[in-house]
């Protein structure tokens, strides 16, 4: 029998930002760079939660599916960035989501308090183009591509155990009582 080839899915991305412009230029380095990634783009903080929990107008997932990375700007309305990454810190279902801060923001303690609500990385936002390209590429290599302890040339899209139902302790108790 011919062997099937191997379709990957095309990567989501979810990008928290508030300024139209720096969405678009972002979009355009993704294509530029040849990274045919789905960047899905939320104006606020509130929208990103609700994309997040699958709350409404986010509640079909095949609609919008779970993110395998989220880009987050710091200033934004009705909620910041700061605030997002507050509201999901503790949550077992984004243990494993790659939040990364991408801001003009460049204030020390700014940063140091995003990292410490646990984004896994604070990016000051590129000026040209050509930075973009290249943010763009580090972001694909080492977040989306790459599974640790894979050399490059293996390089396979990880699969997005958060995006699968976890149950709280709560429920699992429930469960195993049943």
């Amino acid at each position: 029998m011919p062997k099937l080839p191997t379709v990957t899915p095309t990567p989501v991305i979810l990008v928290a930002e508030n300024n139209d412009d720096d969405f678009v230029l972002l979009r355009c380095a993704f294509e530029s760079a040849g990274l045919p990634h789905r960047l899905i783009g939320v104006p606020n903080g509130v929208d990103a939660i609700n994309y997040l929990y699958a709350d409404e107008p986010f509640t079909n997932r095949s609609a919008y599916p779970f993110p395998d990375l989220v880009l987050l700007d710091i200033h934004m309305y009705l909620m910041d960035g700061i605030e997002v990454l507050a509201a999901v810190k503790e949550r077992f279902e984004f243990r494993q989501l790659p939040i990364l801060v991408l801001s003009s923001v460049d204030d020390p303690e700014i940063i140091q308090e995003a990292l410490n609500l646990g984004a896994k990385d604070y990016l000051i936002k590129p000026i040209t183009m050509q930075e973009r390209i290249e943010m763009v590429r580090g972001l694909d290599s080492r977040w989306l591509k790459t599974l640790p302890g894979q050399d490059s040339g293996t390089k396979t899209r990880k699969f997005n155990p958060w995006s699968i139902q976890q149950l709280g302790q709560e429920e699992r108790a429930r469960k195993e009582r049943l």
